[in-house]
């Protein structure tokens, strides 16, 4: 998965209700959002 792949999943989880969360939705933001946190676009994407 590239870098934007993974942005534009972060985007989607992100997106999505709590209440449709999964905890497999839930893991996988959160790993994300590890892998992605020194990304330019990450950084732009938290502070538009």
């Amino acid at each position: 998965m590239t870098d934007t792949q993974k942005l534009q999943r972060l985007a989607f989880l992100a997106d999505l209700p709590y209440c449709k969360h999964t905890s497999e939705d839930w893991e996988e933001e959160l790993r994300l959002e590890c892998e992605l946190q020194d990304h330019p676009q990450y950084i732009s994407f938290l502070n538009p």
